[in-house]
């Protein structure tokens, strides 16, 4: 077998997967419910989902910076992602001791 044909297949099946589940995170987020409830009513592997949402978000923060992090349970603040550091910021945070810790970690 050619192996480009196959490395150039594996790079389109896993582009086209890509291309669908960015489209499907983007109904997700729109949504605005559970990640159990979306699989469930779209027949879909809630572990391909959270891979997927997972990998998205990795790259959206890479290119960005930061990415906001959202989990089914609504606590006071907010989580703050730098690359693999997460910071959790309550309501009332002093203003300048995150932007110092948001410095150190960049």
């Amino acid at each position: 077998m050619d192996e480009t044909r196959t490395a150039t297949s594996f790079a389109e099946r896993r582009a086209a997967a890509r291309a669908s589940w960015e489209r499907l995170i983007g109904e997700y987020e729109a949504c605005g419910g559970t990640g159990a409830a979306f699989c469930r009513e779209r027949g879909l592997r809630i572990w391909q989902f959270r891979y997927w949402l997972k990998v998205l978000r990795q790259d959206k923060a890479a290119a960005e910076g930061f990415v906001e992090l959202s989990s089914g349970v609504r606590e006071p603040g907010v989580w703050v992602a730098c690359g693999r550091w997460r910071v959790h910021v309550d309501d009332g945070f002093d203003a300048g001791v995150l932007r110092r810790v948001v410095e150190a970690l960049t």
